[in-house]
């Protein structure tokens, strides 16, 4: 998982998920190296396409760049909880409450070819972007319907 917040990192390591950390607004050429080696070597990476700093549900063309490197699929996965806040942050951060039940909704994995130019990048930011936040919708729908 790369990330930007030290809390979130101790987190995820004590539930046995390995880190990259990223500091926000300063993703480094070693940084992207050290992703696209660790997705060589079969890790997953997870991370919100809206990275760190904004703006709310906009993905960044850094992942889709890493994807171009890489061959790896970028895969939407939208959720949403029965039971939950959002914070009033940038990104409207949602805070799951403790024993509440939780829907995914995985889209079409998109595929980056590897040898695509600038505006074949920007579709491709711009298509995940929609299918994540259709997946989320998708997600807070049924969430709505089932749990209301």
């Amino acid at each position: 998982t790369a990330l930007a917040s030290v809390d979130a990192e101790k987190m995820l390591e004590l539930l046995g998920m390995p880190t990259i950390p990223i500091m926000p607004g300063a993703v480094s050429g070693a940084d992207v190296r050290r992703i696209v080696a660790a997705i060589r070597r079969g890790s997953s990476l997870n991370v919100s396409l809206d990275g760190p700093i904004g703006p709310y549900r906009r993905a960044a063309l850094g992942i889709v760049r890493i994807a171009q490197i890489t061959g790896a699929p970028l895969i939407p996965i939208g959720f949403s909880q029965s039971m939950r806040f959002h914070l009033n942050t940038w990104d409207r951060l949602l805070v799951p409450l403790p024993f509440q039940r939780m829907i995914y909704f995985c889209g079409e994995p998109l595929f980056v070819a590897p040898h695509s130019k600038a505006a074949d990048l920007e579709d491709a930011r711009s298509e995940i972007e929609r299918r994540l936040s259709q997946a989320t919708d998708l997600a807070d729908a049924a969430v709505a319907r089932r749990f209301a």
